[in-house]
């Protein structure tokens, strides 16, 4: 998140806000933050269908989504409100710096290198279509498998064959986002938004 163009020598003031105003920086990061840690104090777990059977007994899905989505996206929009103050803060650079190496080795460490099936000679083979993703839980893909009886990797169509890579890769990102989050309201600190006078 590098923008060299926003040093800290660059700012020789601080951005005004009129206390008079309706909008209140210190007050929306205290929301976005209660949000951050509400959603963090939940079980990190997948999405699922919660299915309940009406009075006639018919079922009912309602769909519960995934905790750990919410929580990086309450992160994520902790990070655009405090963009501001970001640039104008060295050390959250560098924070900053280390949490997008960290997401970026573990979107390599999960990501899936699409696979494509295709027919040669009344024959089905596969081959990488150069294509990298990180696939939602259940959709279909094409993974590489041992095959005993012919003694050879094979590729196969498997619904929700890289559903445990998936859950992994957001397992660990909670991790990253904890991080970031922390170094975050130390900002938060350092900016005297935890005051109970601050009336940006």
């Amino acid at each position: 998140m590098e923008d060299d163009e926003f040093e800290d020598e660059d700012y020789n003031e601080l951005p005004e806000y009129s206390p008079k105003s309706e909008f209140s920086k210190a007050r929306l990061c205290e929301q976005t933050v209660n949000r951050c840690l509400e959603t963090r104090g939940s079980e990190m777990k997948e999405g699922y269908f919660n299915v309940k059977l009406d009075k006639y007994g018919n079922p009912i899905k309602t769909w519960i989504p995934d905790s750990r989505e919410k929580f990086i996206g309450c992160v994520s929009a902790l990070l655009c409100l405090l963009s501001p103050e970001i640039k104008r803060d060295k050390k959250i650079k560098e924070d900053i710096e280390e949490f997008e190496k960290a997401c970026e080795k573990l979107k390599k460490m999960f990501i899936y290198e699409e696979f494509q099936m295709y027919s040669e000679n009344g024959i089905v083979k596969y081959k990488k279509t150069g294509r990298k993703y990180m696939p939602n839980i259940d959709d279909k893909v094409v993974i590489e498998m041992y095959d005993e009886r012919m003694r050879k990797n094979i590729g196969k169509q498997v619904i929700g064959g890289w559903n445990s890579m998936v859950n992994a890769y957001k397992n660990e990102l909670v991790e990253v986002y904890d991080y970031i989050f922390s170094k975050l309201n130390d900002l938060i600190d350092r900016k005297n938004y935890f005051k109970q006078s601050a009336s940006f």
